[in-house]
């Protein structure tokens, strides 16, 4: 196995690993949602309860990795690079190739399709996974994207709305971390003790 596709592999386990640790995995398990109404002021309210931002921004802060390749970084380890870098190291076991070929379309198709509880602004297109997934972390986590800023803050200033897109955004990453990133850190774990 070529070093490059050792140290992508080994990156892979680290990241999922402290993402695992972050106390964000445990707070997005227990998100709940609360709506109510009452009929006497004819409002609505809800409230959501989930990870604060402090463990939003740490767990992000690591996420990233799995979903965007920085030219700074001397080692990457999202799932475009690993595509791009580590499927045709002819070292790495044919397995390997499969499986992460399969996990890795298994995260674009979820991101791709529409939320589990769609929240729906009149007059605007309902958001994929991924749009949202990029809104909360292009447009107000991370990085300053103009269009994604400026979608984020026209959703968010809807209370209802905002409140089931952050329960959306909650989910997604807690769906692509236990059941894709786990999967495919299990995967690199066995492929580097078989390459020893």
């Amino acid at each position: 196995m070529r070093s490059e596709s050792r140290e992508t592999l080994n990156l892979f386990i680290e990241k999922t690993n402290k993402l695992k640790a972050l106390s964000f995995t445990e707070s997005a398990q227990q998100v709940k949602f609360n709506l109510s109404w009452k009929r006497d002021d004819k409002i609505m309210r809800s409230k959501l309860t989930g990870p604060n931002s402090e463990q939003i921004d740490a767990f992000i802060l690591t996420f990233r990795f799995f979903i965007q390749d920085n030219k700074q970084d001397a080692v990457h380890c999202s799932f475009r690079w690993l595509a791009k870098n580590v499927l045709d190291d002819p070292d790495v076991s044919n397995h390997w190739k499969e499986e992460f070929s399969k996990a890795r379309n298994i995260f674009n198709q979820f991101l791709d399709e529409n939320p589990s509880m769609p929240a729906i602004l009149e007059g605007e297109p309902l958001l994929t996974r991924r749009e949202i997934m990029e809104m909360f972390i292009y447009g107000d986590l991370s990085h300053n994207n103009q269009a994604k800023l400026e979608l984020f803050k026209k959703r968010m200033s809807v209370p209802i709305l905002s409140e089931l897109h952050r329960m959306e955004f909650f989910q997604i990453l807690h769906v692509v971390l236990n059941q894709i990133i786990v999967c495919v850190s299990a995967l690199s774990e066995a492929e580097l003790e078989g390459a020893l």
